[in-house]
């Protein structure tokens, strides 16, 4: 699976100078949305992203959507445009901050997601915007090209470790609800065995 590299960093190699998001990144200071990762990968999270609330007119422009990602000081390790176009944004050896708070459903029940995770954004889902297919012609390789590298034991959304339950837990004081209603789950049966215990995603 064949994704550009777009790290949210200044270093030479940084494709966007000159741009809203070189001066967010100037402005803030930031070398990187990442940190050192020191535990081993065996669990992949779905999100979704959208700048519907910076704007009306192009809440799924790339530049929105970077630019959101670093006014937030947050991250994911991959971006799905809505045309399927996929953007690496943090190396995978390196912990992404794309979940915040966290803990994984029971039993399991560990902490802080992000040090074991991959992150996955998909631009949109936002009610009447549900995920275009060209996102899942792009999605569907890449976690099969992920499983491929890494010992995934669970494919969960942002919503199963960051959701209600993490909130009564006290862990989190927002509740996050994506990838949410519009994601199909059932498009990944036959990929793995390794989703979520859901109603609308039952491990095969």
């Amino acid at each position: 699976m064949h994704c550009i590299p777009t790290y949210l960093s200044k270093d030479s190699s940084y494709p966007y100078k000159n741009t809203s998001l070189g001066e967010v990144l100037q402005q803030k200071g930031i070398n990187a949305l990442w940190e050192e990762r020191g535990t081993a990968i065996d669990t992949l999270v779905i999100h979704a992203i959208s700048a519907i609330e910076r704007t009306k007119t192009s809440p799924h422009d790339r530049e929105e959507i970077l630019s959101l990602f670093l006014e937030y000081e947050v991250s994911a390790h991959y971006l799905i445009l809505r045309n399927g176009v996929c953007h690496a944004l943090v190396p995978e050896e390196k912990k992404a901050w794309h979940c915040g708070k966290s803990i994984m459903p029971p039993p399991d029940n560990r902490h802080g997601v992000n040090a074991f995770s991959i992150g996955i954004e998909l631009v949109g889902g936002e009610p009447g915007k549900p995920f275009t297919p060209a996102q899942y012609n792009s999605l569907v390789p890449l976690i099969k090209d992920i499983c491929s590298r890494h010992s995934i034991q669970k494919i969960l959304g942002h919503e199963d470790i960051a959701g209600s339950r993490a909130i009564k837990m006290g862990i989190r004081p927002d509740e996050k609800k994506d990838p949410g209603p519009n994601f199909n789950w059932k498009l990944l049966h036959g990929i793995t065995s390794l989703l979520s215990q859901r109603e609308d995603s039952i491990p095969l």
